[in-house]
């Protein structure tokens, strides 16, 4: 048995909570889910205004070997993206943000690198549609609260999908 799953805890009101504890699982079981992880694992740029639940996720991706790196802000990640010279493989973005939530997000971003794959996650399914429209077709979504092997199979999953640009 190995300790390399996380149970995780997500409140959003008031201003979240997030426990983490490890769980332990299989050794064979980690195995299935990283033998299906490519030899180079996707860099990942993730974005969610609650510092605890990125600290978490941003631990599990480190654990697992997977470049990233973390915002609270989706306005300072898209100013990365625009400015920086590197394009991460994976946007994992929450949805509920201050300033610029999710979605809108990832119209702009959609714009700037059409390409680029996006995973959300998300304890509201509600905050999934807004004035713009509802929630993109092509993005994934993972809800929280979630294991470290459902967000290791969410991502093998959306870096195995085709992101259609936005003409297609």
């Amino acid at each position: 048995m190995a300790l390399s799953a996380w149970h995780c805890l997500d409140s959003r009101f008031p201003h979240g909570t997030c426990a983490a504890y490890p769980r332990r699982v299989a050794r064979r079981q980690e195995l299935s889910i990283m033998a299906r992880i490519p030899d180079q694992p996707p860099k990942i740029l993730l974005v969610d205004d609650e510092p605890n639940m990125l600290h978490l996720t941003q631990r599990i991706l480190n654990h697992h070997g997977f470049p990233n790196e973390g915002f609270t802000s989706a306005v300072n990640a898209y100013e990365t993206l625009r400015t920086g010279d590197e394009t991460p493989d994976l946007v994992l973005s929450d949805v509920d943000m201050p300033e610029m939530n999710g979605l809108e997000f990832y119209r702009k971003v959609r714009h700037l690198k059409p390409h680029l794959r996006f995973l959300f996650v998300t304890g509201s399914p509600s905050q999934l549609h807004d004035s713009q429209g509802s929630f993109p077709r092509e993005a994934g979504l993972l809800l929280k609260p979630f294991t470290a092997e459902s967000l290791l199979r969410a991502i093998q999953v959306r870096m195995n999908q085709h992101t259609p640009s936005p003409e297609e």
